[in-house]
């Protein structure tokens, strides 16, 4: 028998403490390439915002984050929140497409649908004529609570991309 050359132990020891991999690794549980500068934002966020612009002014921060989802007529979305009682909060939802209309509701943790009002000062038109809603809640209390989106109306028979924002003051 002969005797193992210095190459033949490096490969093996190699091999045994996994400095050279023993299996290939599965394309669908390698790490995604991330964009270093952040996702981008949708069109409808951009427009959202938008029609929340005039409200800046009277302190309302906008909080990170979005919230995306495709909407046919009639449909209707929750996202769960966590609100405090004392503020006042400002929920946006647009989308790029024309004519459509929204219904923007907000329930507290027990489904009773909690006042909310249009403010003053919002313009549809704000976001350059595309479809938006904005809606203002000062809730009683804090927990958490769901913000329903409803497209009412829309002009298209396919679904349309809708997302929601929302600002705290």
């Amino acid at each position: 028998m002969k005797p193992m050359n210095y190459l033949h132990f490096l490969i093996i020891a190699g091999l045994v403490i996994g400095v050279i991999p023993m299996r290939a690794e599965d394309p669908a549980t390698s790490v995604p390439v991330v964009n270093p500068a952040g996702p981008v934002p949708s069109e409808g966020r951009r427009l959202a915002l938008q029609g929340m612009r005039p409200f800046a002014k009277e302190g309302f921060r906008i909080r990170d984050g979005e919230w995306s989802v495709e909407l046919a007529k009639g449909d209707s979305r929750f996202l769960q929140v966590t609100l405090f009682a004392g503020e006042r909060y400002l929920f946006a939802a647009a989308s790029p497409q024309h004519g459509g209309n929204f219904r923007l509701a907000l329930f507290d943790a027990t489904g009773k649908e909690v006042k909310a009002e249009t403010p003053k000062g919002a313009d549809p038109a704000a976001s350059g004529g595309s479809t938006c809603a904005v809606v203002e809640v000062a809730p009683g209390k804090s927990g958490n609570y769901f913000v329903g989106v409803e497209l009412a109306e829309s002009p298209g028979t396919g679904p349309s991309e809708v997302s929601l924002v929302y600002a705290y003051k």
